[in-house]
């Protein structure tokens, strides 16, 4: 479900198992790039992905998952010029629902070319950055 790219490149599977790459075949899955420890792409965002690819809306338009140090979490969307800041992986049902919501109501009256940055990492509200 997620292809690790680092230091060391690898697979993690549905039950957050490594799994090596190989140098035939790419499989097409989520990407996560940046500063990720083994332990932290098995035991919390393989399970994130699994729910990310659970929803149809998400499994389309997340491509790309960037750790931060601090384990917090930036999506990369396939539609729109922007990045979207989870913050750490806590309540992120919470902070995927006001983000749905954002992309709904906010982001078509705003302009999707508007910002640069979506914050979701605080409680109870959507920190937008302008370009």
């Amino acid at each position: 479900i997620l292809r690790v790219l680092g230091e060391e490149g690898y697979y993690i599977d549905r039950e957050g198992q490594v799994m090596p790459l190989s140098s035939r075949f790419t499989s097409r899955v989520m990407v996560a790039t940046g500063q990720i420890k083994k332990s932290f792409a098995c035991n919390r965002l393989a399970p994130f992905v699994a729910d990310l690819k659970k929803d149809r809306f998400w499994d389309a338009y997340i491509e790309q998952l960037h750790i931060l140090p601090g384990e917090e979490v930036v999506l990369v969307p396939k539609v729109g010029d922007f990045r979207i800041s989870l913050g750490i992986l806590d309540r992120w049902q919470q902070k995927l629902d006001k983000l749905m919501l954002f992309l709904q109501e906010g982001l078509p009256q705003a302009g999707w070319d508007r910002y640069r940055e979506i914050k979701l990492k605080f409680e109870d509200q959507i920190v937008c950055v302008k370009k």
